[in-house]
């Protein structure tokens, strides 16, 4: 090969695999999930964004078991089918033209250990968002729950769910930190993820933006 032919060669390569990694890398939205063991209360923090691939995903509302999910294929949630409802929320998805409020998560179908969505409080029913959507993920929330009733560690997840069917794909990295283990803030950091300060006023507490 000679030189003219070796250079072009090497600029062409250059330009290419960088397009190729791009186009390959899969978007993650992260949810953080972290408290102090016995508390009863946890925060959660959404952030991110990913486009839908594939096909449809449809979102729950918030009147009941939210019925579509993440399959996340492994035990992530220690309780039984049911939605965790946030007693204070700035959480929010956005697909570009609208902006909901998420209002819980919950687990669906008789599989706790393998399905996790999310419901969404400004919707009279459920919403279908088409493949192609960018979905963008905001703010924070406080639930009610216990940080052991979660496995803590990293989950990642790719293939949304409703029923016994497959939807689409939207990639989501799962991060449960458990306050006062060592190693905590090494997980926060590496999720990129800045954690609200909470404040007990009374019997409940409330973020603090």
């Amino acid at each position: 090969m000679n030189p003219i032919t070796n250079l072009a060669f090497r600029i062409a390569f250059a330009l290419v695999v960088p397009l190729f990694w791009a186009k390959t890398s899969v978007a993650e939205i992260e949810i953080q999930v972290s408290g102090e063991p016995g508390t009863g209360l946890t925060t959660w923090t959404f952030s991110g964004s990913a486009t839908i691939e594939r096909l449809p995903v449809t979102v729950d509302n918030n009147d009941d078991q939210v019925g579509w999910g993440w399959h996340v294929g492994e035990v992530l949630f220690k309780g039984r089918d049911s939605n965790i409802d946030f007693i204070e929320t700035t959480a929010r998805l956005s697909d570009g033209v609208r902006e909901y409020e998420i209002g819980g998560v919950g687990t669906a179908f008789a599989r706790p250990d393998s399905v996790f969505g999310i419901a969404l409080t400004t919707l009279m029913s459920t919403r279908s968002f088409a493949a192609g959507t960018t979905l963008e993920f905001s703010g924070s929330a406080l639930a009610a729950i216990d940080i052991e009733m979660f496995k803590r560690g990293t989950t990642r997840a790719l293939t949304w769910v409703g029923g016994d069917y497959d939807q689409g794909d939207l990639g989501i990295r799962f991060d449960v930190v458990f306050e006062g283990d060592v190693g905590a803030e090494a997980i926060a950091m590496q999720a990129g993820v800045k954690k609200p300060v909470t404040r007990a006023l009374g019997r409940r507490s409330y973020l603090i933006e």
